[in-house]
């Protein structure tokens, strides 16, 4: 009786564990493209570029309604936290250095972040005058 528990329980875990699915997370890694270092306190701007379709957006984990642009400041190494999509999708991804900092401000930069359902997905953004 002992192993038909443990047979049903390892089977039942292994159902639960397999049918939760991954989530679909998106990193930016800014980095100077002069110095090729980590550009901290980066202001990143993500939007979907639809000139068809006005009302484009995204939809964020625990989000109901789409989102046309978020913004997410760089931490000290010059990365976004991890953010949480509902579905995959192709985003615009804008980079503006601070103004204050006497050694990056100013400069901008561009990308996209192709979402892949389940994955985490990191993409670069190298900033330039």
């Amino acid at each position: 009786m002992k192993a038909v528990k443990y047979i049903f329980f390892v089977i039942t875990t292994g159902f639960i564990v397999g049918c939760t699915p991954s989530p679909t997370e998106g990193i930016v890694s800014v980095i100077d493209l002069a110095s090729n270092t980590p550009v901290p306190n980066a202001e990143v701007e993500i939007y979907v570029d639809d000139p068809n379709n006005a009302d484009a957006g995204f939809f964020l984990c625990n989000e109901y309604e789409t989102t046309e642009r978020m913004l997410y400041t760089t931490n000290a190494g010059g990365v976004t936290e991890r953010i949480c999509f509902k579905l995959p999708a192709v985003l615009k991804v804008s980079v503006k250095a601070s103004f204050g900092d006497t050694i990056f401000g100013g400069k901008t930069g561009s990308t996209t972040l192709s979402l892949v359902e389940g994955e985490t997905t990191t993409v670069v953004c190298k900033i330039s005058n």
